[in-house]
């Protein structure tokens, strides 16, 4: 494929992807219900683009995101990342597809093991992905972008407030130097106060073009707050997509009128 090509080719691509889940048999013989998660969801994410997922909880929101971090496989339809697919090719080429994309957690608890420091955290993902270099010196970079003070290298994970530890979060994720970070619901199970500071961070991220953003949630405010573009979900289909000032001024569907007027009651 020549540079050109490569240049043409958004960052993530999928198409007409359905995912199906079957429940399990109630008896021997029983038939397996089945149940579409997503249903010819098709969406493209630009390289340095930051895009915003809304819609209620079970629109399709989570997995989706599961598909493009090669979680999930899709059911039907196609996923490529840079033009291939990352999931049928070697040992290799999927090796840097897991370094490429970063995914940050709702719950940073959950993320971390309480038995080990937060430096020794950040620096397992550059040991796993055999990373060369001067590891300490990428996580204390990694936690000047966020805004952790260097002290917390040595620190536990129960010794950081929720909003210093999704920054920690943050930074393990960056510490390996993603083209795609995907955040799920990242500040939801924050303080008020501290899940402005998270979201403005996500949006100082995105705004250096250097890293493709996908920030899921249900609120509306907080992905239009860093995401230039938006996507809105709604029974595991994109009822709606386009640029999010475009769809705040004047929203097409029902669901992002609903998630609108949400917005404007809660202001």
């Amino acid at each position: 494929m020549s540079s050109a090509s490569l240049a043409a080719e958004p960052l993530v691509n999928c198409e007409n992807i359905s995912i199906i889940y079957k429940s399990p048999r109630m008896s021997l013989l029983g038939k397996r219900s089945q149940f579409l998660a997503l249903k010819d969801v098709t969406l493209r994410i630009e390289s340095g683009e930051s895009l915003g997922i809304v819609g209620s909880s079970g629109a399709g929101k989570t997995t989706f995101a599961k598909v493009i971090s090669g979680q999930v496989l899709p059911s039907t339809g196609t996923f490529k990342f840079r033009g291939g697919d990352p999931l049928l090719k070697n040992k290799e080429m999927y090796g840097e597809f897991r370094r490429s994309v970063q995914y940050v957690f709702q719950n940073p608890k959950s993320s971390f093991d309480p038995r080990i420091k937060i430096g020794r955290a950040l620096i397992e993902p550059l040991r796993s992905f055999k990373i060369e270099g001067n590891h300490n010196e990428m996580v204390t970079t990694s936690l000047d972008t966020v805004g952790l003070d260097r002290g917390v290298f040595v620190r536990y994970p129960h010794e950081l407030s929720g909003g210093q530890l999704q920054r920690a979060a943050i930074a393990r994720a960056l510490v390996v130097k993603p083209k795609l970070l995907i955040a799920d619901e990242p500040a939801s199970s924050l303080d008020v106060s501290i899940r402005a500071q998270v979201l403005n961070l996500f949006k100082e991220l995105s705004d250096t073009g250097d890293l493709t953003l996908v920030l899921i949630a249900h609120d509306l405010a907080a992905v239009a707050h860093t995401s230039r573009k938006l996507a809105v979900f709604e029974s595991g289909r994109v009822v709606e997509s386009g640029l999010a000032f475009e769809i705040l001024k004047n929203p097409q569907s029902d669901a992002a009128r609903r998630l609108v007027e949400a917005n404007l009651t809660i202001a």
